[in-house]
């Protein structure tokens, strides 16, 4: 299924949540973003999770290593809202964890 398509399988605001892990580091800003509305076209937050800089492996594939602040400049940038961003306390900064609940309204 195409992740940026998500309204042409399930009706808008059908979910709670939308959630993924270790999926959300494979694609560009742009992929992202679109991603991240169709998410949130169905529904009413999306949460993820990522392995970041300090992951102590290369996995196979394409993955986007960034730390918190890097993360949070694109979701900045795409004007979603994030309600939380940050490090997984227990894993020595491994992984971040996110909340997004939609896109900001311009003033």
């Amino acid at each position: 299924m195409d992740a940026t398509l998500l309204t042409e399988y399930f009706k808008p605001g059908i979910f709670d949540i939308a959630f993924s892990q270790g999926t959300l580091e494979h694609f560009d800003n742009k992929t992202l973003g679109l991603i991240l509305k169709s998410q949130l076209s169905v529904a009413k937050h999306v949460i993820f999770s990522v392995p970041l800089t300090y992951w102590p492996q290369r996995d196979f594939g394409n993955e986007r290593r960034m730390t918190v602040e890097e993360w949070r400049r694109i979701f900045e940038a795409q004007r979603f809202e994030i309600e939380e961003i940050s490090y997984y306390p227990e894993d020595e900064k491994y992984h971040v964890y996110c909340c997004i609940s939609g896109k900001k309204t311009s003033c």
